[in-house]
């Protein structure tokens, strides 16, 4: 048996709206505004997307891991290594807020 762990970084993906407290389809559009903060904050200059942590669980899955076990994988674009911010938004702003006035503009 093998066991091994995926740790996803920061996922462009609807969860940071409905964790502000957005209905379903506000939190979509908080989507494209969380990738473009996301990719600012990763070293590796993009946001992580669901195919991402889908491709890592592939890998795992299949056969080229098959000597792999115990071992924490994080998916994060490199934010264990430390965030690098290239503009002040998202040093500034809190998380909550920006994505509240999304919301707010979404209505």
């Amino acid at each position: 048996m093998r066991v091994n762990a995926i740790c996803p970084g920061g996922i462009a993906t609807s969860i940071f709206g409905r964790g502000a407290g957005l209905d379903s389809e506000d939190a979509l559009a908080t989507v494209a505004v969380m990738e473009s903060v996301l990719a600012d904050v990763a070293p590796m200059r993009r946001a992580g997307m669901p195919i991402d942590i889908a491709e890592c669980a592939l890998w795992l899955a299949g056969d080229g891991s098959s000597f792999v076990n115990g071992q924490v994988i994080a998916v994060d674009g490199g934010l264990v290594t430390g965030p690098t911010y290239r503009t002040s938004r998202a040093q500034t702003e809190s998380m909550v807020g920006l994505l509240a006035d999304i919301g707010n503009q979404a209505k």
